[in-house]
Formats: structure tokens, sequence, C-alpha cells
């Protein structure tokens, strides 16, 4: 009995092996750019600012009162946003209306 293998098999088998090995170089190139993405995320530091401020945390760093602070934000001197009924200002917003005071 002959265990050989049809000769129209050998062609496909060669091609599902090549395919096979152009998805493993494919995912191992994937995989690198996910090291790299883990690595720039790993090493970038923590923000030291809060992502925003409330008008109250932007009126004490200002030195203002809040009253004071809210008419500058309701005139559009410093730009903010509500959200969930509460107004919020973005540190660098609050950097930029300071650098124009100078």
């Amino acid at each position: 009995m002959s265990h050989a293998r049809p000769a129209s098999s050998v062609p496909a088998i060669s091609d599902a092996l090549a395919q096979i090995s152009a998805c493993l170089a494919q995912m191992e190139g994937l995989q690198a750019s996910i090291r790299v993405q883990i690595d720039r995320l790993s090493s970038a530091p923590l923000a030291d600012e809060p992502l925003t401020l409330t008008v109250e945390e932007a009126a004490r760093l200002l030195g203002l009162g809040r009253t004071t602070t809210f008419r500058l934000v309701a005139n559009g001197d410093i730009p903010s946003f509500k959200l969930g009924g509460r107004r919020f200002i973005v540190p660098s917003d609050l950097d930029a209306y300071i650098s124009r005071q100078k």
C-alpha cells in the first residue's frame, strides 16, 4: 500500500504554508507596533495638573473672588464649558488668560 500524496495537494499545502507564514510575519509586525505603543504610554509622565478646574478652583488660583471669576467666564475672558450643570475651565485657558493680562 502506497502512502504517496496526490501531486495536486502539494501545491495547495505549499500555498497554505506561505499564507500562514505571511500571517505570522504580519502578526509579528503588529506585536512590535503594540510594544512600541505600550512603551510610549508606560513611560509618559502622568499629568501633574488636573484636566479641568472648577470656577471656584480657578478663582483660588487667580487670587480672585468667585463672583469676579464667574464674571470673567460670563464675559468670555476665560473660556469654559458646562458639563452636568457645572462649569469647568481648562488649565491652559487659564494660563492664556494670565498671559494676556501681562
